[in-house]
């Protein structure tokens, strides 16, 4: 939505500049194909089909939900950054179910920077810890963090702080979350 919309204000401007217009249309593409595929995992897990286990690239996965959320972070006034390992960092798992989970975890930091007034900064960084084979995102945010008393709620099923979702462990603003895998 917020590449259309940003598309709609290129094309509105006197002097429309296409090259801004056709990258923001290739960005709807692809947020489209990976919305379609984010939903056919969904609706495989739903109906308990087999999950993909693959070799995956958490740069990759990293690289492509600050793709999708980066339009959003702007028009909120909030800054970006990508701190990837500069190799690959090859795990097993299932790309479209690790790249919601990342998404989920982006947007909930961009929900929980909304009420602060110093500076709004997502960071997803991505290491390796080459004695344990461990490989990780983490996914940070500049807002105010999870209360003490909110901590001891935060995995109990269906807690959440926002008005709207389901909870189920992912429906919050905590400072900093890590992923890790088994690096392959």
């Amino acid at each position: 939505m917020s590449n259309a919309e940003a598309a709609q204000r290129f094309a509105g401007r006197p002097n429309p500049d296409m090259l801004e217009i056709r990258e923001a249309l290739d960005d709807i593409t692809r947020d489209d194909k990976r919305a379609r595929g984010m939903i056919q995992g969904m609706r495989a897990m739903l109906k308990k089909q087999n999950v993909v286990v693959e070799p995956v690239d958490l740069n990759e996965i990293a690289t492509s939900v600050v793709q999708m959320i980066k339009n959003e972070a702007a028009l909120r006034g909030m800054r970006i950054e990508l701190a990837l390992v500069p190799s690959a960092v090859m795990v097993k798992g299932d790309q479209i179910a690790l790249q919601q989970v990342v998404l989920n975890l982006a947007a909930n930091g961009l929900d929980a920077m909304m009420e602060t007034t110093a500076e709004r900064r997502l960071t997803l960084r991505t290491t390796i810890e080459q004695v344990a084979k461990v490989g990780a995102i983490w996914v940070e945010d500049s807002g105010p963090g999870v209360s003490v008393e909110m901590r001891e709620k935060l995995f109990q099923p269906f807690f959440t702080t926002k008005t709207t979702g389901l909870g189920v462990c992912r429906e919050y603003g905590i400072t900093i979350f890590t992923l890790l895998f088994e690096v392959r």
